[in-house]
């Protein structure tokens, strides 16, 4: 168990949830069977796991088969908004909010840290056709790819202190999350940044989304408070910051800005967040004991095949007949061996379960529920699970 957390340093980490015997999930969905503990910090209320030696070489195995997107071919994940003609990838959603929140300019250099199969920059360069893009990653094996991408003109991979230039516009999309050693690691990032230039940090919202609880190689858990008082210290301003961007993210912009004394949750506000994590944890196992007891009771189906459908499919084992996707590259595949089918393609006697914050279940089911012969099972409310 590490020692001492990552944000803030303090000793006297709690756990605050444990994973279930049937194991648990990896960010690149798929079934991981060892379980670990979620901690907790009791001074700054951080949510992580450990990064001790042992942790570390855990996490670092989840990567020696790492396959992004590999259910859709490397094709990034769709967002399916209501009233929207159709889906866009997060990475070209994500983009467009920020270009309308901050001027890029037409002109500049754009370096993507942690660009994986390179959808960042192939929908940045989208957008901005004239910037100069760059690339970084840990392997030295996606080079080629990376370089192949329609304005990358730069890629550099193993350490930061590698990279050469600064930049106006630096992307972590799901990367922050991943990092060990945040602090020296945001602290280098920002060495790159040009002095009027824009950082951009998404990650998971894991207060929105309990979900991000269970992913193995996710060291840290952000909530909106926790991310924004750990940048300011380490010389970075919010210019925006907006949950609703993408459901269960959160993403910050940030310019230089002046170090600032840190400032963590105290007192009462404190106590709310702790709380708030252990009713999460709570809500977890509430989930998992309904979806059991629905299995057992008809043709199950998990919607979903990403994070939290890949989790709850892995736990009903035998008991789960199929998934559910809207994706059309994911729909007549197989996934934990089995079949990936279209809401259109449900039966009679089906059940659904909606593996997604209660609020944003209850939305899709009003969305498919109209005409389709399925039943969809919504979680129950994170209040009820602790009641």
């Amino acid at each position: 168990m590490a020692t001492s957390c990552l944000l803030c340093e303090s000793a006297g980490l709690r756990v605050c949830y444990s994973s279930p015997a049937t194991g648990s999930v990896t960010s690149d969905c798929k079934p991981w069977p060892k379980t670990f503990d979620t901690l907790l910090c009791p001074k700054c209320g951080h949510l992580q796991k450990s990064s001790d030696a042992d942790a570390v070489k855990k996490v670092n195995s989840v990567y020696v088969n790492y396959e992004l997107y590999h259910l859709s071919s490397g094709g990034e994940q769709f967002i399916f908004q209501p009233g929207a003609e159709g889906p866009k990838t997060r990475s070209g959603l994500l983009l467009e909010k920020l270009a309308a929140h901050v001027n890029l300019g037409p002109r500049g250099r754009m370096l993507d840290i942690g660009c994986g199969n390179g959808a960042t920059l192939s929908a940045f360069g989208r957008l901005r056709p004239a910037w100069a893009l760059a690339g970084f990653e840990q392997s030295e094996s996606i080079r080629s790819r990376i370089l192949s991408v329609p304005g990358v003109t730069d890629f550099w991979s193993g350490s930061l202190e590698a990279i050469q230039g600064s930049f106006d516009l630096i992307t972590l999309v799901h990367v922050l999350e991943h990092v060990s050693r945040p602090i020296p690691f945001l602290a280098e990032v920002r060495k790159l940044l040009a002095p009027d230039g824009i950082l951009l940090i998404q990650v998971p919202d894991v207060a929105d989304n309990p979900f991000d609880m269970l992913v193995a190689d996710h060291y840290s858990h952000f909530s909106p408070e926790i991310l924004e008082a750990f940048v300011r210290p380490l010389g970075f301003e919010p210019v925006s910051g907006v949950r609703g961007w993408i459901a269960k993210e959160i993403t910050l912009a940030l310019r230089h800005g002046s170090p600032r004394e840190k400032a963590w949750p105290t007192g009462e506000e404190l106590k709310r967040s702790s709380a708030r994590f252990d009713r999460n944890a709570e809500w977890l196992r509430a989930l998992l004991a309904q979806a059991e007891r629905h299995a057992r009771e008809s043709r199950f189906g998990v919607f979903g095949t990403a994070i939290a459908g890949t989790w709850l499919g892995a736990a009903m084992g035998a008991r789960l007949a199929f998934f559910v996707d809207e994706d059309e590259r994911r729909v007549g595949k197989e996934h934990l061996g089995r079949p990936v089918i279209h809401p259109r393609q449900l039966g009679n006697g089906d059940a659904v379960y909606l593996a997604f914050p209660p609020e944003l279940a209850a939305r899709i089911r009003e969305r498919l529920a109209p005409g389709s012969p399925a039943t969809f099972i919504v979680p129950p409310l994170r209040e009820a699970a602790t009641a």
